[in-house]
């Protein structure tokens, strides 16, 4: 399989190899994906607290029981 990346995200994968924690851009890439993968599987694993975390925050805003941040010049 070829691969073409944007020239943004091959400066990344040089810079990657550059710092010594890489030896190859298929390295790189490798590790980018268990990384996906991590974070793929902790968001399904915790799917039902983040979705009663953001049911809660609405009904809470929808109250008017939300946060207002002091002395930063917003309010």
């Amino acid at each position: 399989m070829n691969i073409t990346l944007r020239p943004e995200h091959e400066v990344l994968v040089a810079q990657a190899i550059q710092s010594g924690a890489y030896q190859s851009p298929d390295e790189v890439i490798e590790r980018a994906l268990e990384v996906l993968r991590s974070e793929e599987a902790w968001l399904l694993d915790h799917k039902d607290q983040i979705a009663e975390k953001i049911d809660r925050a609405f009904s809470q805003f929808g109250r008017g029981e939300f946060f207002l941040p002091r002395n930063r010049g917003l309010i």
